[in-house]
């Protein structure tokens, strides 16, 4: 601007130029404001350190526990009275067990733990009940491991986080580690370059910093440490990121790439965050070389070059798996409640005292055993359709692609009714079925009749159709809630 003599203009143009030097000064105290402003929120995101809280852990021990006791409570007399039971081979530790399901134990908040008399509907029961607690056991492996690879998660997140923050994952500010020469490292070097050089002060903003660290004799760790203790405390009172996500640190790192040449008018040099002109990012001079030259790490297209935001990217994907497996387990521990819930359900179902289906005496089932999980396995061999025969059931569709061949759990209990009856496999042992073949004996038992060939319970063959509509209408119930859930849930 020129300003002639005599003009009559001088005062005017005075005020405009010092108007202009006004601008341009404020200008200068604020050149790196938007890059600091990216790094600053960068800083409160990472500072933001996860818990165990963060975690996001389920315990699914007390259904667990549940169905355990619904196993036992509904279990046959003669296992439930046995000295030992499955796991517990000493004596003294099943009473222990069974204890806590009897007495002023068998109330709880959960429902009531009784032992109902040996029936059809009792062994359905339980035997669905094993099943499902099988499947409840698996779910909870599962549980178990996402527990584990949370745990792993929040571990393996924070020290990406402090690497990001001060270049390794156990530095911290304490120390000049992190402040070596200008190697763009870590976030808390690159705030000292972008808020320091020698003839800059307050490029940040208004007091942010000094102009005290350079490529010359003030460029020393300390003194890049002293400027990122000024500029932190300024950073701070904004105050952290309330929790640290995936979606946050995204976001914090996307604005500081964004910011990356939005100050630079340098075209050779177009990475840079921070400076102004024609800037080498030495901080030798005045703001143009308060900034962090990126183009040399940035040559490829990669961010992850830079050492710093390739921990950021770290942490925001193992975040991301840590977000999708918390899902997961939700989902998971849900599935346990339902099909608690279901054997409940199914132990509901068994009737009460007075209201029983008279069962004929068995041999005990082998203890941890249900004749229905043995027959499950036996059909859960077979891997053809021609082979899958009943009381089998085929799936072409199943998602275990080894279990395709099922027990058909209705047809079971029509085929052991059936079976009882008639006396096969040597189910009947005891009653009428003990006179065999001896139609005198057997007429002289008011309450047997003799039929066919064989001595038979009278009472059992009236209600023998009965029994079979019972139990298999009960089993359908439970099969069909049972496959609802797994399908919903699992």
């Amino acid at each position: 601007m020129k300003i002639s003599a005599a003009s009559g203009k001088e005062p005017i143009q005075i005020a405009l130029l010092l108007w202009l030097l006004t601008v341009w000064e404020a200008s200068a105290a604020n050149e790196n404001a938007e890059a600091f402003k990216a790094l600053c929120r960068m800083y409160r995101t990472v500072s933001a350190k996860l818990t165990s809280a963060d975690a996001g852990r389920s315990d699914v021990a007390g259904e667990l526990k549940q169905i355990e006791n619904l196993k036992f409570s509904s279990l046959h007399t003669a296992n439930y009275t046995n000295a030992t039971f499955g796991d517990y081979k000493e004596p003294a530790k099943w009473s222990d067990r069974k204890k806590e399901i009897e007495g002023a134990k068998a109330s709880t908040a959960d429902g009531t733990y009784t032992r109902h008399p040996d029936s059809k509907a009792k062994q359905a029961a339980h035997a669905r009940i094993v099943i499902i607690g099988q499947k409840a056991k698996a779910l909870q492996a599962r549980v178990n491991a996402i527990n584990h690879d949370l745990k792993t998660a929040i571990t393996d997140t924070n020290n990406q986080l402090n690497a990001d923050l001060f270049s390794a994952n156990t530095s911290t500010d304490s120390s000049d580690d992190p402040f070596a020469a200008r190697n763009q490292a870590c976030v808390a070097s690159d705030i000292a370059c972008v808020c320091a050089s020698t003839g800059a002060n307050d490029v940040c903003c208004k007091g942010c910093a000094t102009n005290n660290y350079d490529n010359t004799g003030n460029n020393r760790p300390e003194h890049a440490r002293a400027v990122w203790t000024t500029v932190k405390a300024k950073c701070a009172k904004l105050g952290k990121i309330s929790k640290t996500t995936a979606a946050t640190l995204q976001a914090a790192l996307d604005a500081v790439v964004q910011t990356i040449g939005g100050g630079s008018s340098n075209n050779g040099q177009p990475y840079m965050l921070g400076g102004g002109g024609a800037g080498t990012c030495t901080g030798a001079s005045d703001a143009n070389e308060a900034c962090i030259d990126y183009s040399t790490k940035l040559a490829d297209g990669d961010i992850k070059a830079i050492p710093w935001m390739k921990n950021v990217m770290a942490a925001i994907e193992t975040l991301q798996k840590a977000e999708s497996e918390t899902v997961e387990l939700k989902r998971t521990g849900q599935a346990i409640k339902h099909l608690t819930a279901l054997v409940w359900t199914a132990y509901h179902l068994i009737p009460p005292e007075g209201q029983q289906i008279k069962m004929p005496e068995t041999a005990p089932i082998p203890a941890g055993d249900t004749a229905d999980s043995r027959k499950e396995e036996e059909c859960n061999k077979q891997q053809s359709s021609d082979k899958c025969s009943d009381p089998c059931k085929w799936n072409e569709n199943a998602t275990d692609k080894t279990k395709k061949c099922t027990l058909d759990f209705k047809k079971a209990a029509e085929q052991q009714a059936t079976q009882e009856a008639s006396g096969v496999n040597g189910t009947v042992t005891t009653g009428c079925a003990k006179h065999g073949t001896d139609k005198t004996k057997c007429e002289g038992v008011k309450s047997c009749k003799w039929e066919g060939e064989t001595c038979k319970d009278f009472s059992f063959l009236v209600n023998k159709k009965l029994s079979l509509s019972v139990a298999a209408a009960f089993i359908s119930l439970v099969e069909s809630l049972h496959s609802i859930i797994v399908s919903i849930f699992v």
